[in-house]
This record gives structure tokens, C-alpha cells and sequence, in this order.
């Protein structure tokens, strides 16, 4: 199992490459990640492969246990929590504990383009030409980099419809719309939005990417 989440996270690298609105960047400095065990569940029957284990090596292990455990139960999601909500994240995970049980919250940042790629990669065949401009509603242009983002792995057995219901329920607390968080409806792209950060690899990949449009 873990050597199909490592292919499946090739298959992403290797998407980059093969898109005309990707193109190498070069390198910056890298930027700062945590992890959290929000849930002993997730861990369960790892704790070896943890033992001993701290810093980097230690995230590293928990973010392929995490992509692991969502790659095996359908009821999973990802709550991405976008820069302007990062002084609600609290009061975000008390709203996503009443839909279900949280797991797992990494929190990293993203440089130059990486909110639009993140964007575009959440939203599968989403294509617009003014993505930018409505990326300044996400990410205003007089926010300080590097962005502030948090991705929170949680399970439920409630439905989708009750998933969205508690998802503009965190919107209306925030405040601001859309641009507080976002949840995909469907397991697929669940997946791929766990694999994109829960893997340090990848978030390194978008923030030395510039989004460019043909």
C-alpha cells in the first residue's frame, strides 16, 4: 500500500512537468511544516515505525500513515484552510469535530503562485483565465509571504450533504465566503488533494512553480 501512494505521488511530480501553464522556477528557501496527531486512530499499528522518530523524519512517516489511511476509507476528507482564516483555525476544528472525527492537521506554507496551484489542483479540470485576479479574494496582494495554510485529514459517516452543511457553517463563522476553506465532495479528489499536502515533495514542487497561463 505505501508503494502505491509513493507511484500515485510520482504520477502528480510527473504531471507538473507535461502542463503547459507549469514551468520549472529554481530554488528559494524552503519553508516551515508541523504536524499534528489530532487522533490516536490514524496511528494505530504504526506506532513502530514511529518509535524514535522526531523532526522531519517523524512528519514524513505521519504524512504517508495519513495519506495511507485516506487512501483506504472512503468517508475521509481534507479541509484546506485558506491564509485570511489562519486566526480561526481553532474555532474551524471545534464546527469539523461536530461533522466528525478529526485526525490529522498539517500546517505549511506556500510561496509566490503555489495558492493558485493549490487552487487549481483542488478544483480538477477547473480552467479560468482570471484565476488571478479571483485568487486576490484567497490571498490579497498585500499579504506577506510565505502563506499560512493548514490541511486538516477528518472522518465521518455523515453524508455529503451534511459534510457541505458544517462546510458553510465554518464559512459563516469566519465570515468571508469561500475563501476561508475548502472541502472536495468526491474521494478521488480527496485523495489527490491528500497526496498534493501531505507530502513534502509536492509542496516544495508548487512553490518553485510560476502558474503560468498560455
Amino acid at each position: 500500500m505505501f508503494k502505491k501512494i509513493i507511484s500515485l505521488s510520482l504520477l502528480l511530480l510527473v504531471s507538473f512537468g507535461h502542463q503547459h501553464v507549469f514551468a520549472d522556477k529554481g530554488k528559494k528557501q524552503e519553508t516551515a511544516r508541523e504536524s499534528i496527531v489530532l487522533n490516536d486512530k490514524l496511528i494505530k499499528g504504526f506506532e513502530p515505525l514511529l518509535a524514535g522518530q522526531t523532526g522531519s523524519q517523524r512528519q514524513k512517516a505521519l504524512d504517508v500513515i495519513a495519506n495511507n489511511y485516506c487512501l483506504n476509507h472512503a468517508n475521509t476528507y481534507v479541509a484546506i484552510i485558506w491564509p485570511r482564516a489562519a486566526n480561526y483555525v481553532e474555532g474551524m476544528k471545534g464546527i469539523l469535530e461536530q461533522c466528525g472525527t478529526l485526525l490529522y492537521q498539517k500546517s505549511f506554507e506556500l510561496l509566490n503562485d503555489g495558492p493558485l496551484l493549490l487552487y487549481q489542483l483542488a478544483h480538477p479540470g477547473f480552467f479560468d483565465g482570471k484565476l488571478k485576479k479571483h485568487m486576490q479574494n484567497y490571498v490579497p496582494q498585500d499579504m506577506p509571504q510565505p502563506y499560512k495554510f493548514h490541511a486538516i485529514l477528518f472522518e465521518t459517516d455523515k453524508c455529503l450533504a451534511d459534510v457541505m452543511y458544517y462546510k458553510n457553517l465554518i464559512r459563516n463563522y469566519v465570515g468571508i465566503s469561500y475563501w476561508s476553506i475548502h472541502i472536495d465532495d468526491y474521494h478521488y479528489e480527496v485523495i489527490n488533494l491528500s497526496q498534493l499536502v501531505f507530502d513534502d515533495a509536492m509542496i516544495k514542487k508548487i512553490n518553485h512553480t510560476p502558474y503560468l497561463v498560455n
